[in-house]
């Protein structure tokens, strides 16, 4: 599935250690109203400097404004420019800026296109 990533631990080849890969999320993105919500399963790093310029949304394929990002122990909340309707298809994709999501480890989380988005909008 788009946006999901493995896993793996620091690992042995070559003769020396490899940089581990980075944190999966641990589920798929969901939206309510104008809230987006996404989680790692690993704790990412807070941090209040987190861009809403590096993330766009798709509503039924048409670019929804982000106007907040606020990066928490537990995850990541975008609040969107304007809400989401029931049925409304929406996808998130996450281009890494100067200041990048970091779990606690300092493990950089990548970029992704296109994952697919829960719509729990009532």
């Amino acid at each position: 599935m788009a946006g999901y990533h493995i896993r793996a631990n620091w690992f042995w080849g070559s003769g020396a250690f490899a940089a581990p890969i980075a944190p999966a999320m641990a589920a798929q993105p969901a939206v309510n109203g104008a809230s987006l919500t996404m989680s790692w399963r690993e704790n990412l790093t807070a941090d209040a400097s987190v861009l809403a310029s590096q993330f766009a949304v798709l509503v039924n394929g048409v670019a929804r404004g982000v106007t907040t990002a606020v990066a928490t122990v537990g995850g990541l909340t975008l609040t969107l420019a304007s809400a989401v309707t029931a049925g409304q298809t929406v996808e998130v994709s996450y281009t890494p800026g100067a200041d990048p999501l970091k779990d606690d480890d300092g493990t950089l989380i990548p970029g992704f296109t296109g994952s697919s988005v829960k719509n729990n909008t009532p």
